[in-house]
């Protein structure tokens, strides 16, 4: 079983970036609540990363169907590994087994839902997307814990670069990889799919600049 709480604008990463955009519509408590492919800057690497979407999670979407970020969730930066957001509250979670039901909380009341989906009050909502697949059989999604911990540090990296050049060239690659697997979501299987596209988007993207 594993918590993940909802990331809004102004929330800090591991290496101490922040995140610089949420939905307007969407408040959490006195701040909007960020979504995959917000901003996000980060001071090890001195660039604007976004919010990448990782692991387990309920199909929670928002702004242009776009999934809610949670902790855990990385910045997909220059950085290797990527830097993971850090929730600033404890109000707005979801809890994901490999139960038959996962749950949405809010303020302290938690409502059970079938696997998959999500439920909605007052002071929040929330809708499923409806090419979403459900994760309760599923096994978790997770980074590569033992390459993070053998790889350098993100400071060394970002002072070994690459030219601007390559870099850009790199980029533009990952981000026409990331449309690709957007377009294909609904055809191959949904948010799980997407997590493991995403995640092989970020790897070429990273071995593209040498690392």
């Amino acid at each position: 079983m594993a918590t993940r709480y909802f990331i809004r604008k102004g929330d800090k990463t591991t290496v101490g970036g922040t995140v610089l955009s949420g939905a307007a519509t969407m408040g959490g408590f006195g701040a909007d609540i960020a979504h995959e492919g917000d901003p996000v800057s980060c001071p090890a690497c001195h660039s604007t990363g976004v919010i990448m979407a990782v692991g387990s999670r309920l199909p929670l979407t928002g702004t242009n169907s776009r999934r809610i970020a949670l902790s855990g969730d990385v910045c997909s930066c220059r950085c290797y590994p990527p830097p993971e957001l850090i929730e600033s509250q404890t109000f707005m979670q979801t809890t994901v087994d490999d139960s038959p039901a996962s749950r949405f909380s809010l303020a302290g009341g938690t409502t059970s839902a079938p696997a998959g989906s999500a439920t909605a009050s007052a002071a929040y909502s929330a809708t499923s997307s409806s090419a979403s697949t459900s994760l309760a059989n599923a096994a978790p999604f997770s980074l590569d814990r033992a390459a993070a911990e053998s790889a350098p540090n993100a400071n060394t990296l970002a002072a070994s670069g690459i030219s601007e050049e390559d870099e850009a060239e790199c980029f533009n690659q990952y981000e026409a990889d990331m449309a690709q697997c957007k377009a294909l979501r609904s055809a191959m299987g949904g948010s799980r799919w997407m997590d493991m596209c995403s995640q092989k988007a970020f790897t070429r993207y990273q071995q593209c600049r040498g690392y």
